[in-house]
């Protein structure tokens, strides 16, 4: 006749779920693969229990303990599980290999990050700004240098002024090129004005509006989400954000004996909750909402959000794991069990665990458990005047060959003032023998 041993286990997914089949629930998980596995290869037969509190279990005020651990302690039963290990727990009950590893994982609501009014300032940085600035300032001086030195008549003491507006106008594509415009028509026909224009236009104009509209556009299309909570430091912080665990659990356990997190298991003493699926979706709306978070064991957590994107179509939490209480899974004899049934129990979970068994059978219970657990992507950062270096440099080339066509002008309208010169010299004496003609 074979063995019998009372096991006892509460939903912890993927280890343990209870799932409904018509007017009752069946058992289905991990752990009832690893059961199976204990049976068939030991002869052992598990007469296997859902816990009715749904509390692995902890030690209370009163000296008793919760949940299956307590139910290990009053020999209600003979193993229990999964548990994670802890030194509190270890004292009470006979822990067998570990199955896994365990760390904590906050589940968070997401958030828009960086949006406000003056986003568009932040595409470039302040060096291109500035140097943006020197540009609009250069090729005003240059174009009202160029307009002195043709003598055209124009009002040379509001000149200067026209031109930065009409190079700041250049910028955003307004009146660009026009001819008719007040402080363009007496230049225009100049090489050196035209020069200056065509590089002010190929440098910083193209390759300005190009990068800003580009930018600006690619960090609108694309939002950028950050968690509400992304670790127990900026917990501590946020104090109006509601800290929540399972009641019962090893977090509890983690927080209540850590005096670093003192005022945190303050917050999160009286939000525990017993696990079911109505506590759960009740707690995940306030997570998506950002008041709330919850925290659990690392893998637990992405099986939450997993099931909450897959049941509202709403990828609007988050999964972020903490260093914060990290231990080992294993199941647990109750105290003073025999070493001969323990002995064979870790033989065989060893060999579970070396033929990849436990990972083939995680794999296909939460095959999809990555929904809304990626990477937040990077902030965009501003562009910098390296980025853009090559468009100011053409307009350091094109102001160079406008002053160079400049001084050719100058040079070339002084040689036509001069010959004027000599033609009207020439002709002082004819015109005065007409005269006494």
């Amino acid at each position: 006749m074979k063995p019998e041993l009372k096991a006892r286990y509460t939903e912890w997914p993927p280890w343990a779920m209870d799932v409904p089949v018509g007017n009752k629930t069946v058992f289905v998980g991990v752990l009832k693969d690893v059961f199976e596995a204990l049976s068939y290869s030991l002869n052992y037969k598990f007469q296997i229990e859902s816990q009715e509190d749904h509390q692995f279990g902890s030690l209370q005020k009163d000296g008793s303990y919760s949940g299956m651990l307590g139910a290990l302690v009053r020999e209600e039963i003979d193993i229990a599980g999964p548990f994670v290990v802890s030194e509190q727990r270890a004292i009470v009950a006979e822990f067998t290999t570990f199955l896994e590893s365990s760390s904590l994982g906050i589940i968070t609501g997401i958030k828009s990050d960086d949006r406000n009014i003056f986003l568009y300032a932040k595409v470039f940085s302040w060096q291109v700004w500035l140097t943006l600035l020197m540009t609009i300032i250069s090729g005003a001086f240059v174009a009202d240098l160029i307009n002195h030195v043709s003598g055209n008549g124009c009002d040379q003491t509001l000149s200067l002024r026209r031109y930065l507006w009409v190079f700041s106008s250049f910028l955003i594509s307004h009146d660009a090129g026009s001819q008719t415009h007040r402080a363009l028509k007496h230049v225009w026909y100049l090489h050196s004005f035209r020069i200056l224009l065509a590089f002010w236009l190929l440098g910083p104009v193209i390759n300005c509006i190009f990068s800003f509209q580009g930018s600006v556009t690619s960090t609108f299309a694309i939002t950028r989400l950050e968690p509400v909570i992304s670790n127990l430091a900026e917990l501590s912080k946020k104090v109006k954000i509601t800290p929540v665990t399972t009641r019962g659990s090893a977090v509890q356990i983690c927080f209540r004996s850590s005096p670093d997190h003192a005022d945190l298991w303050k917050r999160m003493e009286n939000n525990s909750i017993q696990f079911s699926s109505e506590t759960v979706a009740e707690t995940m709306l306030k997570v998506e909402r950002g008041s709330h978070i919850l925290i659990v064991d690392y893998i637990y957590a992405l099986n939450i959000a997993n099931d909450y994107v897959k049941t509202t179509a709403r990828c609007t939490v988050q999964v972020e794991q903490v260093d914060f209480c990290q231990s080992y899974i294993a199941l647990a004899l109750k105290k003073g069990a025999s070493a001969k049934i323990l002995r064979r129990i870790n033989s065989k979970l060893i060999y579970i665990i070396q033929a990849k068994l436990l990972d083939r059978w995680m794999n296909r219970v939460h095959a999809n458990y990555t929904h809304c657990t990626r990477e937040i992507p990077d902030k965009s950062k501003a562009l910098s005047l390296t980025d853009i270096l090559g468009g100011f440099a053409i307009w350091g080339t094109g102001i160079a060959i406008s002053l160079l066509l400049l001084v050719i002008e100058i040079f070339g309208r002084k040689r036509q003032e001069k010959s004027k010169k000599e033609i009207y010299v020439a002709s002082i004496p004819s015109m005065t023998s007409l005269n006494k003609d």
